[in-house]
């Protein structure tokens, strides 16, 4: 069965063809489908900062089981071991506790587990988070040995071993130039200077 239909929500006309159905489509694509099952609705992007902070109040409320000492989760929870919210778009439920109990989370900072009895990624309990830098968490990760990833030459896309870095940063401590360093090395000058602002190779020491 084939013919030609005026779409119920954008108005353009469409050629169809289905088999084994008696009434033709009645939109033109999947959006129009979903728009005029939303006409009427306020899209999550339109809600105002009040109405969004309702929004994940009531799911988290929905979903956390508050006790003592680390909270528990009775909702999603992702293969990572992180608790989440299926709303859209989705949040991780300790950034959700995060922005319920204290309020809004300040751009570039992440919300970090510090539970007593060792990081519980799942839970959500207010008490067991702080604030910090993505740097500052991936540092508090490794000083607990929770980083369990390829680091330095294990990882695949690293272009400098161990002794390199090593040899790398103690020329940056005698002042020499990133630039003359990178070329030394034959790498982007970012690499060098990523290295100088201990955002890779941090576990390397110049000593």
């Amino acid at each position: 069965m084939h013919g030609t239909s005026e779409c119920e929500t954008c108005g353009q006309k469409y050629k169809w063809r289905r088999r084994n159905k008696d009434s033709p489509p009645r939109y033109c694509s999947l959006k129009c489908r979903i728009w005029k099952g939303m006409k009427g609705r306020t899209r999550n992007s339109e809600l105002s900062e009040e109405a969004n902070f309702l929004r994940i109040k009531k799911y988290y409320e929905k979903y956390v089981v508050k006790q003592e000492g680390c909270w528990d989760w009775k909702g999603i929870v992702e293969h990572t071991g992180y608790a989440k919210l299926g709303i859209r778009p989705p949040i991780k439920a300790h950034r959700a506790s995060w922005i319920v109990h204290r309020g809004k989370i300040p751009e570039g900072l992440s919300v970090c587990h510090n539970c007593p009895g060792g990081d519980n990624r799942k839970c959500t309990n207010p008490e067991h988070l702080w604030l910090g830098t993505h740097k500052e968490n991936i540092q508090d990760k490794i000083r607990k040995g929770r980083s369990n990833t390829a680091r330095g030459s294990q990882l695949k896309v690293a272009k400098l071993n161990e002794a390199q870095v090593k040899e790398i940063k103690i020329m940056l401590k005698d002042k020499m130039k990133g630039s003359e360093i990178s070329r030394l090395f034959e790498v982007s000058p970012k690499v060098i200077s990523r290295i100088k602002h201990n955002e890779t190779w941090m576990h390397i020491s110049e000593n």
